[in-house]
């Protein structure tokens, strides 16, 4: 596994009580992100718990107080342990489900709580998590987190962009191998640790067809997703050129105002 840098940020003890809600494209590693945290806080591996899978909904329903059956073992221990809750999201009045078990165990536990798209549209309403939370998103790999370097260099606020860029890259450590592997491969974790070309290219043909068959259909009315995908291949053969919305409707046949909405 790949060292996430973020993970700095999400166990800072500064945060204290709230949730952290992690989020992000499918495939970026949230998963592996969340369940190294609770090996590396030394939480068991049974506090990762799967809403995807039936038998965690089934507890759930038998029991809404499941979780204090697992958090007996740490009553004697110093340990506050993280618990990580993966996909809840999908699971009906999932809110309501978080309040409860956050209110009731909060001094007992730190909550972890992965999701993709749809979980970061909990912040364009009004929800009743609010003041419980704090959201960390997480992208596909950088350059820095390619070379293993664990911690982040913080350099303190400079007068100008022009002297925080020159202190920058003053002390910057730049890894020409690196960057090139993940020009070629992309930053997601499994075709950049792969590094076959030929994975590469059928990862990313499923990707694509995953997000759109999946999270658009789930969160948009667009009804022509073939077209979605058909457009997505066509901006990645006019990557360097001028982007005219008026061809690409030429060429799908479709109106200007679907064009500018699939983009």
């Amino acid at each position: 596994m790949i060292p996430r840098l973020i993970s700095q940020t999400i166990l800072d003890p500064t945060w204290g009580r709230q949730m952290r809600f992690i989020v992000g494209p499918r495939q970026c590693g949230k998963t592996t992100l969340s369940k190294a945290i609770l090996t590396q806080e030394g939480s068991s591996p049974k506090l990762y718990f799967d809403w995807d899978e039936r038998v965690v909904r089934l507890r759930y329903q038998n029991d809404p107080d499941f979780l204090s059956e697992e958090l007996t073992l740490y009553m004697k221990s110093k340990i506050l342990p993280w618990v990580a809750f993966d996909e809840i999201h999908k699971y009906p009045k999932w809110k309501n489900v978080l309040k409860g078990i956050f209110d009731k165990h909060e001094p007992r536990l730190r909550l972890l709580v992965t999701g993709s798209a749809r979980l970061d549209l909990i912040r364009r309403a009004g929800d009743s998590l609010s003041g419980r939370y704090f959201t960390y998103h997480l992208f596909p790999l950088c350059l820095r987190e390619t070379a293993q370097q664990k911690k982040i260099s913080i350099v303190k606020p400079l007068k100008s962009a022009k002297a925080f860029l020159e202190e920058r890259f003053s002390n910057e450590k730049f890894y020409q191998s690196n960057l090139v592997h993940l020009l070629e491969a992309g930053g997601f974790p499994e075709p950049f640790l792969k590094n076959s070309k030929a994975f590469q290219r059928k990862w990313h043909m499923d990707f694509v067809d995953r997000l759109i068959r999946g999270d658009l259909r789930d969160m948009t009315r667009i009804e022509k997703l073939e077209h979605v995908a058909y457009l997505l291949r066509l901006i990645a053969e006019r990557v360097g050129s001028p982007l005219s919305l008026n061809s690409l409707r030429e060429t799908l046949e479709d109106s200007y105002n679907a064009v500018r909405n699939y983009r």
